[in-house]
Formats: structure tokens, sequence, C-alpha cells
């Protein structure tokens, strides 16, 4: 009986314990309520604290454009007209022209150097270099001195036995200045006395064809000439092909290094005048005796004052020509320019 008591007081206080505590439940299944715990790093702060200077920001200037330079305007160089013959019996077609205006010894002078196509695809340009113009007038001043000389107003002896060239040359400044007077003046007394007699042209306007006239001329004269009178403002040279070109005759004919014609003639078109000279391999020099290649355009230049006065005096070309006159050919061979240089 006292045993059961005991048991029974036994059971009690444990069961008043139980009610007293938290039940621990063994089950592994979390409620859905719990929240999740999540770590977070603690910072720990450094001591004495490190502070990181804040980095300037590198200013890049804004590039200020540049204007363009403005450009320089280089003229364009006025292109000089290849001339338009229109006379009737006009058998020139010009690839190239040039036109020079200077003055010589107090002369002025109105000149033309004329490459004919005919010449073409060998020689498409003979051109005077620049700065060189009193050349080229130096040269045609003394081609109509010495024709003057020949057939002036003034009776000269012309006896081959003794013809003497330095009476020629002693004359030249005494001509010069009549010419330029007679410019200056324009009366028609000192024309006169520069006059050049019965030199032979054809008329390229007369529709006859190739047929040479005398005529008496004003060279180098601005105005209407009087009766009798044919004036001349320009004179032109036009190198031409001898066999391409109707208004020339055959000069010569010789066989070096093959074939080759020369060819002269002087022609009348208004106030221009204008003497072909023609040859059929302008480029020989460049291949004799070393000459160059303008050796002969500038040796032709000069060549046709003995064909002039050839009809009317009794004078050896080679006799004619003076020093003078070789010297003014080797001064305008090198200033005249041919283009192309060189051609296969």
């Amino acid at each position: 009986m006292k045993t059961s008591k005991l048991i029974l007081l036994f059971m009690v206080f444990v069961l008043l314990l139980n009610g007293c505590g938290y039940v621990v439940g063994g089950s592994s299944v979390k409620s859905s309520k719990q929240p999740s715990v999540v770590s977070t790093n603690t910072l720990i702060p450094t001591f004495p604290p490190t502070f990181k200077p804040t980095s300037t920001p590198t200013l890049v200037p804004t590039s200020t454009p540049i204007p363009s330079p403005t450009p320089t305007l280089t003229p364009t160089p006025t292109a000089i007209p290849t001339p338009v013959f229109t006379s009737i019996e006009n058998d020139l077609s010009p690839s190239f022209a040039q036109s020079i205006s200077t003055e010589y010894m107090g002369v002025k002078f109105n000149l033309e150097l004329i490459t004919d196509s005919s010449l073409n695809p060998e020689i498409t340009k003979i051109k005077l270099n620049e700065g060189f113009e009193d050349t080229l007038a130096a040269v045609v001043a003394r081609v109509f001195f010495e024709i003057w000389w020949a057939k002036g107003p003034v009776q000269h002896n012309f006896d081959p036995h003794t013809f003497d060239l330095g009476e020629v040359d002693d004359e030249f400044n005494s001509f010069m200045s009549l010419w330029a007077l007679a410019q200056e003046t324009n009366n028609f007394e000192d024309w006169e006395k520069v006059q050049i007699n019965r030199v032979y042209a054809n008329n390229l306007n007369d529709g006859n064809g190739y047929q040479m006239n005398p005529h008496n001329f004003w060279i180098m004269y601005d105005g209407e000439p009087p009766e009798g009178i044919t004036g001349v403002g320009t004179y032109s040279v036009a190198f031409v092909d001898t066999t391409e070109v109707d208004n020339l005759q055959i000069s010569w004919v010789s066989s070096y290094s093959g074939e080759f014609l020369t060819g002269y003639g002087m022609n009348i078109d208004n106030d221009r005048l204008i003497v072909y000279l023609g040859f059929t391999d302008f480029r020989m020099g460049e291949v004799r005796n070393g000459c160059g290649l303008s050796c002969v355009p500038a040796t032709f230049t000069l060549r046709f004052v003995p064909m002039t006065i050839m009809s009317s005096v009794n004078v050896g070309i080679k006799k004619f020509f003076s020093n003078t006159d070789m010297d003014l050919t080797y001064n305008l061979r090198d200033n005249l320019i041919v283009i192309p240089v060189t051609y296969p």
C-alpha cells in the first residue's frame, strides 16, 4: 500500500516537470514560417583609416578646329589660240602656234612660230624658250636687213669675185636706226628708206594657186600702205612637211641617212607674211654631227635669205652667210624647244 503511494507521487512530480519545460520535437521538417538567416560580412575598419584620394579626371581640351587654309589661286595660263587661216589657198593646219611681240634695237616685232600638223606625230610643237624673244627678233632683223641690203633702194655690188660681206655687217646698225624711225614717224618717206623691192611671193588670196610674183614690202608696218606696197604687220615662220603642203617649192633633194626633201615658200595672207620652211626629216639633226634636235629648224629660219635673193644676184649661199649669221643660228638653236623630245 505504502509502495503504491510512492509510485503515484513520483508520476505526479514528473508530470509537473513536463508542464514547465519545452518539448523538443524530433521532426527534421523546418517550419515554413522560420526565416532563413543570411550571414553578412562585418566591415572591420582599419586603424588609422587610409583615405584613397579621388582621382581628378584629366581634362582633355576640346580640339579647336583649324580652318582650312585659303588656297592660293594660281591663275590659269591663257591659252594662245591657234591661228585659223581662211585664205583661199590655205593649206596650213597648225598643231601649235606661238605668238611673240617684242622689241629689238628700237624696232617692234610681231612674230609667229607655226608647227604644222603635217609634222605630226614625230613633231607636234616647235617653240621658243621663254625669255629668249630677243634671240628670234635678232634673227628676223638680220634676215630682213640682208634682204634689204640686196633688194633695197640702194644698189650694192654682188660680183661673186669682189663681194665683201664685211660691207653688209657695217650697215646693220644704220639700217636698224632707219627702221625704228620709220615705225616711230610712220611717214611714207621714212618707210621708203627701208623698203624691200621685188621680193617674189605667192598671194594666198588671189585664187591662182602657187604663183610667185614680185612685191615691194614694208616690214612691221602698221597701217594702210600706199598703192604698190605690201604692208607686213606679222612675220610668220611655218615648219611643214615638204611633201604634205602645196605653197612651197622644192629647193633641195639630198640623200643622207635616207632621202629627204627641203622646201621653201614665201606667202602673203593679207598683212601676214608666212615663210614655209619644209623638210621631210626635221629630226635629222639628232644624229648629224651632234647638232641637236633644234638644229635644222634654227638653220632654216635664216636659210631662206639666200633663197629670197638668188633670183636676182649671183652669190653663193655659203658666201652670203656671215659669222654673225652663224652665231645667231647657234643661239636660236639653243633656245628652240622641239616636242616630243624623242620619237621612236
